[in-house]
């Protein structure tokens, strides 16, 4: 079959991969280029003790110093954190990463959406960028040693939760 995507995504998608970690937009991903796929999402396994609960998603804007018209920057930048966020969700489907309408959107989710297991266990929606991103790349660098077979899937995670939740600790306490 003709992968139609890359990477540890491709694999799973083409049946190579029993499961890989993935985003919320990965499911319409999914259900877009291989209709046909059986999946089923959940929440990522973790070391007893950790837990699951970063919403790492949203778009940073900022007003640039010496602008002409500071409040009215700062009234679109209101609009545009919660009415132009859920514009953004109803037309794209981009998850909001506002408290509130992230609550509302899960809300009025269909209870078999298969977005709604990985919404359900943000408890702490609280952009993490820097901790994010290496989780992402950590994971990325791990999916491909377990495709090549070199790494086992739950030692992976148990590793890569030891790691990151000294870090997911100490961002909480800022």
């Amino acid at each position: 079959m003709a992968r139609r995507t890359s990477g540890a995504a491709g694999y799973f998608v083409d049946g190579s991969l029993a499961a890989t970690t993935a985003a919320d937009n990965s499911v319409k991903t999914y259900i877009t280029i291989a209709p046909d796929l059986v999946f089923r999402t959940g929440e990522i396994p973790h070391a007893e003790g950790g837990r699951n609960g970063t919403w790492g998603g949203g778009v940073g804007h900022i007003i640039p110093k010496g602008t002409k018209h500071p409040k009215e920057a700062k009234e679109f930048m209101r609009w545009i954190a919660l009415e132009g966020m859920w514009i953004l969700y109803q037309q794209l489907e981009q998850f909001p990463p506002h408290r509130q309408l992230a609550d509302r959107a899960i809300r009025q989710l269909d209870r078999n959406d298969l977005r709604l297991p990985l919404f359900l266990q943000m408890e702490v929606r609280n952009p993490r960028p820097p901790l994010w991103a290496h989780v992402i790349r950590r994971l990325i660098s791990e999916e491909n040693k377990i495709i090549s077979g070199t790494a086992n899937p739950r030692e992976v995670l148990a590793n890569l939760q030891r790691e990151v939740l000294p870090m997911y600790q100490a961002l909480q306490s800022d």
